[in-house]
C-alpha cells in the first residue's frame, strides 16, 4: 500500500476502496501484519487472526512448517553440524518466513506516481483466485504484491543442501513468482535495485515482512 504522504513534490494517494482485509497476530507466521485478498471478517471482527482465520488456510500451512521442521531434526539437528555460520534454528525461521510470505500474498495498490523502480505487482480480476492455492476467489479485483525473491535465497543459504531446496533463476521465471532485483542484485534489465524491500516514506517494491518496522 501507499500512504498519502507529501514529499519532494510527490504525493501518494490511497484509493477509495480496499477489497482486502487486514491479517494478523498470528503464532506460526508472527511477522504477517498486512492485507490479503481475502472477503470482509464476519461481524463483529473487523480482521483476520488465529482466532477467526478459515482452517482450510492455517492447517495447510502449520502442516507444512511442521513436516519440514520434522524433517530437519531428523538428520540435521543432532551431533552433526552441517554449517559453520547456520544453524537449524536458522533454516526452520528461513522456511517458515518463506512460507509465510506464499501463504499470505500481500494486497496493495499500484501507485499513482511514477515510482522508480516499479514495484513488483500483479493485478488479478475479481474472478481469479490468488497465487496462494488456499485462497479462493476474492470477487473483486484486488492487486497483490510479489514475496522478495530473497525469501526464497534465505532457506537455500540457511538450510543444509540434503534438503534438496532450489530457487528459480533470475533469468529464467523468477519474476514469474517472485519480486527480483530489490535487495540483491539481478540480471533481470527491467527490475531496480534499491537494496531494500520498502522505503522510508512506505513504498513497498516487494513483500519482505520480518523486515518491515
Amino acid at each position: 500500500m501507499f500512504p498519502n504522504l507529501i514529499g519532494n513534490g510527490i504525493i501518494f494517494h490511497f484509493t477509495a476502496s480496499f477489497a482486502c482485509s487486514l491479517v494478523h497476530s498470528l503464532p506460526y507466521c508472527p511477522a504477517v501484519a498486512y492485507s490479503v485478498p481475502l472477503p470482509t471478517p464476519q461481524s463483529p471482527s473487523t480482521s483476520y487472526n488465529s482466532t477467526n482465520l478459515p482452517s482450510n488456510i492455517s492447517d495447510p500451512l502449520i502442516s507444512y512448517i511442521g513436516n519440514f521442521t520434522t524433517s530437519l531434526l531428523t538428520f540435521a539437528c543432532g551431533r552433526d553440524i552441517y554449517s559453520p555460520v547456520q544453524s537449524c534454528y536458522d533454516c526452520q525461521a528461513a522456511y517458515r518466513e518463506w512460507a509465510c510470505a506464499v501463504s499470505f500474498p500481500r494486497c496493495s495498490e499500484e501507485p499513482t506516481n511514477t515510482l522508480d523502480p516499479r514495484p513488483a505487482l500483479v493485478s488479478y480480476p475479481g474472478t481469479n483466485t490468488s497465487r496462494s492455492p488456499n485462497i479462493g476467489a476474492l470477487g473483486e479485483p484486488f492487486t497483490e504484491l510479489l514475496p522478495c525473491v530473497e525469501t526464497c535465497f534465505q532457506v537455500e543459504r540457511g538450510c543444509p543442501s540434503f534438503l534438496g531446496w532450489q530457487c528459480p533463476e533470475h533469468d529464467v521465471n523468477a519474476n514469474s513468482s517472485y519480486g527480483i532485483g530489490y535487495i540483491d542484485s539481478a540480471k533481470e534489465p527491467l527490475a531496480g535495485n534499491p537494496g531494500l524491500p520498502q522505503d522510508d516514506f512506505g513504498n513497498v517494491w516487494c513483500n519482505y515482512p520480518s523486515v518491515y518496522p
